[in-house]
């Protein structure tokens, strides 16, 4: 599988769960968010990470610089859309390994 393939198959899930997908692969000049769904007025930011290799940890591919970047990714976003500015929002990372 490949990162587009993860997403997807996140986003299914998601979909199956009655989330709305308000964005894909959001892009700002300091990043990209792979997924931001909502449920309930509440915003979902979800990272995406897999491995098609049972010895790595997809999480592992996380850093403290990428998650910054996501951060400010996320107030890029809430520039760009105020009428989510009021939401709860959560940050998720969404794991997906190949058994």
């Amino acid at each position: 599988m490949k990162g587009k393939e993860y997403e997807n198959l996140v986003k299914d899930i998601l979909l199956k769960k009655h989330f709305q997908i308000i964005a894909e692969n959001f892009s700002s000049p300091y990043g990209e968010i792979d997924l931001i769904a909502s449920k309930d007025n509440r915003l979902i930011v979800i990272e995406v990470k897999g491995s098609g290799i049972k010895k790595v940890n997809p999480a592992e591919k996380l850093d403290c610089f990428k998650l910054k970047r996501i951060l400010k990714t996320f107030e890029y976003f809430l520039y760009k859309f105020p009428q989510y500015s009021s939401w709860e929002f959560l940050f998720l990372l969404a794991v997906v390994k190949k058994n």
